[in-house]
């Protein structure tokens, strides 16, 4: 009977040998010429002698050795060769193992929603978009996309999980809202889904997964009354402007209102970013530069343009000159005065300060409250005020620098048309001017 003290005292000799168990069990221990002891498990397969490799004794103990060999016996007996069974258990675990790497590998691959997100941003500024149109893009995402959801793989996400997004939007803002976050979205997992197919992406460690744009399902949200696009009559104008002095909130953003009015309902990006150094006050002209740089805007078509300022906005600017003269933009941001104000800036304080406080006003006074409104109306409601006034659709596009068709594209010249826009823009004001009289 094999023992631990027969183990431990046997002592090597000039060539193997065998301890056995006395049971004829095949049971047994080999001593080699260094002195190593293996534990073995004799049997007949296939018609030849076989040994098992059950361990080396002391890392395996005897009693270890004997569980293994009854197990090996018990294959033996059933007609399974035990070394073709470990062979194939080791092949099994190691492809069990190739595959959990594969997996892991794949897993690490799979690009989450904010990979996603910083990967559009990129393609955005590749195709010249600036920094400050990116950056909004980046607040918009931050503020309307849940955390669990950026973290999610962008293969796992699901309509549902987006249509809870879009949700949100609707609630807590408004439909309008809710339609520019869903065709950001929409643009973001498009990007996705080029990346993934495009042929020079072949070898990416990173892909997403997309074999469509789960924006799709999600249907877009009709305007809402606050939100729909319309044009004030000069009565609500003046109403709005005589309403300004008196309403909370600072000079400057009330400025702004004024000024997006007065300027031809010019964008955002042209107003709200404007410099001082493109305002000849003296010659009554404002000279919109194609491009301002890396962080603000310049006209949105890319041309350069040219405006001529009338009284009322010449008057305007120079009570803004009072507070930020001193600053390169007219609107500075509030946090720093080297960087223009926020885009959103102007329509949170219509929303949440201008329009409570006339609706106040008009309720203590019995006057039935405007229709909502924001600034992004007013440049429409420019051009269908001079509509109103006689002037034709060239005159109010020149105005407003849409592009034009056919020849004069080619020779397009900034300061064409210049008495034009200084006629327009002065029969606008005198307009406005004689509906503000008629209220005071």
């Amino acid at each position: 009977m094999l023992t631990v003290k027969k183990l431990d005292t046997a002592q090597p000799r000039k060539g193997p040998y065998r301890l056995w168990d006395n049971d004829r069990s095949g049971f047994g221990a080999q001593v080699t010429p260094a002195g190593t002891i293996t534990f073995f498990q004799a049997y007949t397969g296939k018609g030849k002698r076989k040994f098992l490799n059950l361990g080396r004794y002391p890392d395996t103990g005897l009693r270890e050795a004997r569980d293994q060999a009854s197990e090996a016996r018990k294959l033996i007996q059933s007609g399974v060769d035990p070394r073709e069974a470990r062979q194939e258990a080791r092949l099994t675990e190691d492809r069990r193992k190739a595959e959990a790497e594969n997996k892991r590998q794949l897993e690490a691959s799979r690009g989450s929603l904010e990979q996603l997100l910083a990967t559009h941003l990129t393609t955005l500024k590749q195709k010249g978009r600036t920094q400050r149109y990116v950056d909004d893009l980046r607040g918009t995402f931050e503020r309307w996309v849940p955390t669990s959801l950026l973290t999610c793989k962008v293969a796992d996400i699901t309509p549902l999980d987006l249509q809870r997004v879009i949700g949100s939007a609707i609630s807590k803002a408004s439909p309008n809202t809710a339609n520019r976050l869903r065709t950001f979205l929409h643009a973001v997992f498009k990007t996705g889904l080029h990346h993934d197919h495009n042929p020079a992406h072949v070898n990416s460690e990173l892909s997403f997964g997309l074999s469509m744009n789960p924006m799709d399902a999600i249907p877009s949200q009709p305007p809402s009354a606050a939100t729909r696009d319309r044009a004030l009559d000069f009565s609500e104008l003046a109403r709005i402007w005589t309403a300004l002095p008196f309403a909370p909130g600072s000079p400057i953003m009330k400025a702004e209102v004024k000024l997006q009015l007065l300027l031809g309902g010019m964008h955002f990006t042209e107003v709200g970013q404007a410099r001082w150094s493109e305002f000849d006050l003296t010659k009554s002209l404002w000279e919109i530069p194609a491009n301002r740089g890396s962080n603000e805007a310049g006209t949105k078509n890319r041309r350069p343009h040219i405006m001529p300022l009338c009284p009322m906005a010449l008057e305007e600017l120079k009570y803004l000159k009072e507070f930020t003269g001193s600053t390169p933009f007219l609107f500075p941001n509030t946090r720093r005065d080297d960087a223009p104000m926020s885009s959103t800036a102007p329509a949170q304080f219509v929303r949440n300060r201008l329009r409570p406080f006339m609706d106040e006003q008009d309720r203590l006074r019995g006057i039935t409250p405007l229709e909502p409104w924001s600034p992004a109306n007013l440049r429409s409601t420019v051009k269908t005020r001079l509509g109103e006034l006689g002037y034709n659709s060239e005159w109010r596009n020149r105005l407003q620098n849409h592009g034009q068709l056919g020849i004069d594209v080619r020779h397009y010249d900034r300061w064409d048309f210049l008495d034009q826009k200084r006629e327009m823009l002065e029969v606008f004001e005198r307009r406005l001017g004689n509906e503000i009289e008629n209220l005071k």
